[in-house]
């Protein structure tokens, strides 16, 4: 591999990266939002040991931080975002 196809094999990289992470991010939080209506007992569903979520979520996407392809920045919280997409699902919930 020579210098040229290494610096542009890290740039497909970091791009699937970075999109990796959007991905993850999409998926998580709505995926912890699910669970959390799931959970809530007001929809008729018992909370059983079926639906667990995420022990501990996180804030943004900090822990997955690149320099140059997801840099760390204010960025959204996924905590409110979890709970803003929660909220719509119970707001939408038909029984």
């Amino acid at each position: 591999m020579t210098l040229e196809e290494l610096i542009n094999a890290r740039s497909i990289a970091g791009s699937t990266y970075a999109a990796a992470i959007e991905a993850l991010h999409v998926a998580y939080v709505n995926l912890a939002a699910i669970d959390q209506a799931l959970m809530n007992g007001g929809i008729g569903h018992d909370g059983a040991p079926d639906v667990r979520t995420f022990a501990e979520l996180p804030q943004h996407q900090e822990a997955f931080a690149h320099p140059v392809f997801a840099p760390r920045g204010e960025g959204v919280c996924w905590r409110s975002e979890i709970t803003s997409r929660r909220d719509e699902i119970l707001k939408g919930f038909e029984q």
